[in-house]
């Protein structure tokens, strides 16, 4: 049962190194950019940016 912990414990640890790379990767730098700068848009802008990201029903 001890090795189940010890395995365990380095997978939970490889997935979270795995989402802090993917959260710093250049790719989403643009993104969390974008992002950053929502609560300073006019709420028209921000209204506008949500409605384009939702999917389309149909």
């Amino acid at each position: 049962m001890m090795w189940f912990h010890i395995i365990w414990t380095i997978v939970l640890f490889v997935v979270f190194l795995a989402i802090i790379r993917w959260a710093w990767s250049r790719g989403r730098r643009d993104e969390f950019r974008e992002a950053s700068h929502i609560p300073l848009e006019d709420d028209r802008e921000v209204r506008a940016h949500e409605t384009s990201r939702r999917p389309i029903d149909g």
